[in-house]
Formats: structure tokens, C-alpha cells, sequence
């Protein structure tokens, strides 16, 4: 027999069966919190992973004891040092060798040395001053810079200070070697120089030049370079847009020498005019030649585009005509690039220098004039 439910009853059964099935079920339990576990990701084929940076050990402070036995060469005595090839090996701080051919001797020594950044890569570098004789009564001092290069010391430059000189102070400040000294003034005997003065040298071109000029020392080597490859229009615009450039046969600039604008500057390799330049030193003939002739004889008549030292200001080489430039144009930079005797059977006579002169025009420096020296009679 089927039993027989009512509606009314199946509807309190279903009520009853939600009711239990509600009072079963609580609210959700809380998802527990942990903290995250950081794990390395392995790099892909394709990811580039940089190296790690490489440590930056300093080299270790110059032992200045090394400075005193260390090789110098100073292109000054190159010819009277034949058998060293012009080097100065100094021991103990000092140095003693005879001339060839000579009752005299070049006698070396140092004087002082410091140590110091130069070129900006954070090792120690030095800067050294040495005082040498070879005869007579001059002791001419020179500034030297060396540069270390593997824990090696190789010399880089070098600079003559004069004769007699007195160094007072010498240091590496900034890259640059700071001297204080005591030069000669006007009727000073060569004992006793007076004068106090202080230069910032530093490096430029593989030489040693002063801070304070290197902008036209910069623009000396750009036109000395013009003159190396014969390329006029590079020296013309270099030149002095008004006042054009004078050329000097001799260290002693006169009226008369022959001033070219930069027009004519540019044209002058092709120019086949013969120009009176002034006059040969000991006969006093005139010296006629073409832009070319003279180039060889009295501008580019040597490698000065690689120059044994240059001077800023002051005279290197030392002949009888005497040196009016600074005089001449005032508020100039006289650079000179000098190079040394060569042959020692002319005495130390064989030296030759180039000298650019610089103005200031606006915000360059301009060339005016243009001077060759040599021994003169």
C-alpha cells in the first residue's frame, strides 16, 4: 500500500531538511596569512646578467727612495751623452758623466720629488725637480713628470725652470703640479735670484705646459700641426682675422717683416712670388725665396710638431740675436717648440726653435705671428 503524504507535510520535510543542512554549514573559514618566500629566478637563454663590477684596488704609494735611482732623459744633454743616449741614470740622487771629447762632465742631481694624480686614473704618479751642470758656472734646473703605468714609473715630460733657480715648494694639487720658486729679476746676480713666482704645470700633448695657457698652447700645436701637413687654409683660419700673421726669419721681430692676412695666408703654397723676407744673419744678403723656399728653410725647418720641450713666455733656445716677442706683442702667449742639438761636433750650436704667437680675439686665441730662431752669429 503506498503511503499517502500530504502536501502540507512535504513541505514541513523539506523545510526541516534546509534547516539542518544551514545549521551544518558555519561562515567560511579565514585563508590563513603567510609570508612570502622570495625564491631566485633562474636567468633565461635570451637575459643578459651583468658582471659583477670590477674591484677598484689603488696602487700603492711611490716609495720616493725610487725617484732618486730612477732614468731620466732631458733632450738637452742628448747630444753630449752620446754613450747613454742622453739619458740621465741617477743613483742615490746623483749622476756624474764625462763629455766625449770634453775635459767636462754633465754632474746630475736631484732636488726634490712628490707624488700625485696626473692623468686622472686615481694611481700615484710623480713629479720630480733636477739640477744639472756640464761646465762652467750654470746649474740649470728642470721639472719632470712621470707617470705610472703597471706599477712602473715612465717619464712623460719634462720642462727647463732656468738657470741657478731656487724651488721653494713643489706639489700635485688637482692634476696639476703646483711650483713655487725663486727666478731672477731685473739686476738680480745669478747667485741670488729675488723674484718670487708660482706656475701650475700640466700635461698637454705629451708636454708640460702651464695652466693658465694652455688654451693657446692648444691652439699653437692645431697650427704647428697646419705647418707639419702644409695645409694653408688650416693655418689661415687660425690667423688673426685683422692684425694677419708676421713672419720672423730671426728671434728678433722688426717692422719690416712681412705681414699676410689670412686671405693670403690660404693661397700662399701655390704662390710663386719670391719675397724679400729680410736679411741672411752673417753676410746680410737679403733673403729672397718663394712661400715654399722659406717654409723649408726658416718656418718648418724641423720635426717641431714633435718637440723636444716647449716653452710658454720663455726662451729655450739661446742664440746672440736676442728675443723681443713678449716686447713686440704685447698680451701675447709666446709658444716655443724647441728641438735640441743633435750632432755633437757642433758644440750644442744645432739647435732650431719655432715660436707661434697668440692674441686673444673674442673667445680664441689668434694667431699674429709666426718666428724662427737658431744660433746666430
Amino acid at each position: 500500500m503506498r503511503p499517502n503524504f500530504s502536501p502540507r507535510f512535504i513541505s514541513l520535510a523539506v523545510y526541516l531538511l534546509l534547516a539542518a543542512l544551514l545549521a551544518g554549514c558555519g561562515s567560511p573559514s579565514p585563508v590563513p596569512t603567510t609570508t612570502p618566500i622570495a625564491l631566485p629566478i633562474e636567468p633565461s637563454a635570451t637575459q643578459t646578467v651583468p658582471p659583477p663590477p670590477p674591484s677598484q684596488t689603488p696602487q700603492p704609494a711611490i716609495d720616493l727612495q725610487t725617484l732618486r735611482n730612477q732614468d731620466y732623459s732631458l733632450a738637452d744633454f742628448r747630444a753630449m751623452l752620446t754613450e747613454t743616449g742622453g739619458v740621465i741614470r741617477l743613483q742615490d740622487g746623483v749622476f756624474d758623466h764625462p763629455i766625449q771629447n770634453s775635459a767636462a762632465g754633465v754632474h746630475a742631481q736631484y732636488i726634490d720629488g712628490v707624488q700625485g694624480d696626473l692623468d686622472g686614473d686615481g694611481d700615484p704618479d710623480a713629479a720630480v725637480i733636477l739640477a744639472v751642470n756640464s761646465g762652467g758656472s750654470g746649474v740649470f734646473h728642470y721639472l719632470v713628470a712621470l707617470i705610472n703605468r703597471d706599477q712602473a714609473l715612465q717619464q712623460a715630460a719634462s720642462t727647463p725652470l732656468g738657470d741657478r733657480v731656487q724651488i721653494k715648494a713643489l706639489d700635485i694639487q688637482d692634476g696639476a703640479i703646483h711650483l713655487q720658486e725663486l727666478a731672477h729679476a731685473a739686476g738680480d746676480p745669478q747667485c741670488c735670484p729675488t723674484l718670487e713666482k708660482t706656475a701650475d704645470y700640466t700635461l698637454l700633448e705629451e708636454q708640460l705646459v702651464p695652466v693658465e695657457s694652455a688654451g693657446a698652447v692648444q691652439q699653437a700645436f692645431a697650427a704647428v700641426q697646419a705647418l707639419e701637413e702644409g695645409d694653408m687654409p688650416a693655418l689661415a683660419a687660425l690667423a688673426h682675422p685683422t692684425q694677419g700673421v708676421r713672419f720672423s726669419p730671426y728671434s728678433y721681430v722688426r717692422d719690416e717683416d712681412l705681414v699676410f692676412t689670412p686671405e693670403q695666408i690660404a693661397s700662399l703654397k701655390d704662390d710663386p712670388t719670391a719675397y724679400t723676407w729680410g736679411a741672411f744673419d752673417g753676410s746680410g744678403l737679403p733673403i729672397q725665396m718663394t712661400f715654399p723656399e722659406y717654409d723649408q728653410r726658416f718656418i718648418y725647418s724641423s720635426d717641431f710638431a714633435h718637440p723636444d720641450s716647449i716653452g710658454v713666455n720663455r726662451r729655450i733656445g739661446g742664440g746672440n740675436t736676442m728675443d723681443n716677442s713678449l716686447e713686440y706683442y704685447p698680451g701675447s702667449v709666446v709658444v716655443e717648440f724647441y728641438r735640441a742639438p743633435q750632432d755633437p761636433q757642433y758644440g750644442g750650436m744645432d739647435w732650431q726653435s719655432l715660436r707661434l704667437v697668440l692674441l686673444p680675439e673674442g673667445d680664441r686665441w689668434r694667431l699674429v705671428g709666426v718666428i724662427h730662431d737658431e744660433w746666430t752669429t
